[in-house]
């Protein structure tokens, strides 16, 4: 993931776009200048696909998690 952060170079949406605000501004000094991809995607939808190979039968609902957890992420401001 840090490799294609640092390839990509691109800046958080609060960082582009000041007027834009996120969710937890307390941690906009913690977090890295690089927005994509979202390592809390990443693992979300790696553990998701993981899940599903190990439990068919709840694919449907571990793929919806997976997925909504990258869209927290998006929907939060800090990607």
């Amino acid at each position: 993931m840090r490799p294609a952060k640092e390839a990509f170079g691109r800046s958080r949406p609060y960082v582009t776009h000041t007027s834009d605000e996120t969710c937890r501004p307390d941690l906009k000094k913690k977090l890295s200048p690089g927005s994509y991809p979202s390592g809390h995607t990443m693992r979300s939808w790696c553990v998701a696909l993981t899940l599903t190979a190990v439990m068919p039968d709840l694919s449907e609902k571990i793929l919806k998690e997976g997925y909504e957890i990258g869209e927290s992420r998006w929907m939060c401001g800090p990607h």
